[in-house]
């Protein structure tokens, strides 16, 4: 006589055995995972597309920005309320960036200092700091960053260091070369040795990009000594001649 267990074994047909369990849970595996991963990428790119729309009513203006343009207070207001809805829906430090600067421009803006403009002037910093511990390379946001500490004005303690990092990040950057030097003439009494390395190579680059505005710079900032000690000796007495020129 057969056991049990015997006949129920021989009873059943190979498509009724543990295999088929294995089977049917790897195919459901196989379709769940890549559901799933479909669910997150969509689930991840809703935000930036969200964020990108919030800033499509402003973009022109930003373009304007980025290209020198001053623009009047009600496109600046406009520029930062379309960045800090975008911020909303994605914490992007370029977002960020693009944001502080737009808050910078509406500073400066205004004539005088009010409580106010004190108060735009300090979340502009609040938000390049917070982007800038997102893009820690961006030469662009330290030399703004830079530049709002002055306008604001902190020590030069805590400047300097930001300048360095200005010119670390992208000591050839032809946009950025005027703008950071201004900065870092006008806080040239309180750099270090190591620093003042940095900024002489940088009035170097500047000269051989435009000599006429590096003098001009030199004047307006008090630093003709400085600039021209920088200088390769064989291009000093040029820089003199254009700095001071015959009467």
């Amino acid at each position: 006589m057969l056991r049990p267990a015997a006949c129920h074994t021989r009873g059943m047909t190979k498509s009724q055995g543990p295999d088929a369990d294995t089977g049917a849970a790897r195919g459901w595996r196989a379709g769940f995972f890549p559901l799933l991963l479909g669910g997150l990428l969509v689930g991840l790119s809703v935000p930036r597309l969200m964020a990108e729309i919030a800033l499509l009513p402003g973009n022109h203006l930003l373009d304007a920005v980025q290209r020198g343009a001053r623009l009047g207070a009600g496109d600046l207001q406009k520029l930062i309320a379309t960045q800090r809805r975008a911020l909303a829906w994605t914490g992007s430090a370029r977002i960020r960036i693009d944001l502080a600067s737009a808050e910078i421009s509406a500073v400066d803006n205004e004539p005088g200092g009010s409580a106010s403009d004190n108060q735009t002037m300090a979340r502009a910093i609040e938000d390049l700091r917070a982007g800038l511990v997102q893009a820690p390379a961006d030469p662009e946001a330290w030399t703004r960053a830079a530049y709002a500490g002055i306008a604001e004005g902190q020590p030069a303690r805590q400047i300097v260091p930001i300048l360095a990092m200005a010119i670390e990040t992208a000591p050839i950057a032809p946009g950025l070369i005027f703008p950071r030097l201004e900065l870092c003439l006008v806080e040239w009494p309180y750099l270090s040795e190591a620093v003042r390395a940095l900024v002489d190579e940088q009035i170097r680059i500047a000269w051989r990009q435009s000599p006429e505005h590096l003098a001009g710079l030199a004047a307006a900032t008090g630093r003709k000594d400085a600039v021209r000690e920088a200088l390769e000796e064989s291009d000093r007495a040029a820089f003199d001649g254009i700095a001071n020129p015959a009467k």
